[in-house]
Order: structure tokens, then sequence, then C-alpha cells
């Protein structure tokens, strides 16, 4: 998990950042992350709690993921998939 000083850096970031994501040059989904229950923090929130009801907690540097505002797609050898997120970055990955 990030610290709160990272996280209130980029919150309005966050909520707002959008996705385009492509597979071999075509545009596939795009999505809003204010679309992973109106923030994607609160899906963190969600769990929290929900493991909490079990005696469990997240603990500093565990990796939580928040959800996704697109679905998820197949992949095969050779296609490459590009997701820009806007000013918080893009993410290209080819595979072999």
């Amino acid at each position: 998990m990030l610290d709160a000083t990272t996280i209130e850096a980029i919150a309005d970031e966050l909520v707002e950042a959008g996705r385009n994501r492509k597979q071999n040059q075509t545009v596939e989904e795009t999505g809003v992350a204010a679309g992973v229950l109106d923030h994607p923090a609160n899906g963190v929130h969600w769990l929290a709690n929900k493991i909490a009801a079990h005696g469990d907690s997240m603990k500093a540097g565990d990796i939580i993921l928040a959800g996704s505002f697109t679905r998820p797609l197949w992949v095969y050898k050779g296609d490459t998939v590009h997701a820009d997120y806007g000013p918080l970055g893009v993410v290209t990955c080819r595979f072999a």
C-alpha cells in the first residue's frame, strides 16, 4: 500500500484517470477510474472492511488491486497491448 502522502498527491488524478487500451493498434476498451465504486479507493476500503470482519487486515507493503474499469482481454503470442492512463502514465506489453 502507498503511504497517505503519496495517495493525497494523486487523489484527484486517480479518480478522473481515463484509460484507453489498445490491442494490436486497435482501441478495444476505454474507461474511467470513477467507474470502480465511484473511486478506486472505495474498492480498497470495502476490502479492508470485509477482511477485518474475519480478523485480518491490510499491512504496509501489501499490493492491493483496487479493481478494473475495463474488461479482461485474451492475449496471444505476438500481441501488443498498450494502456494509456493519461497523466498517470502508459504501459505497453508485447507477448512473445
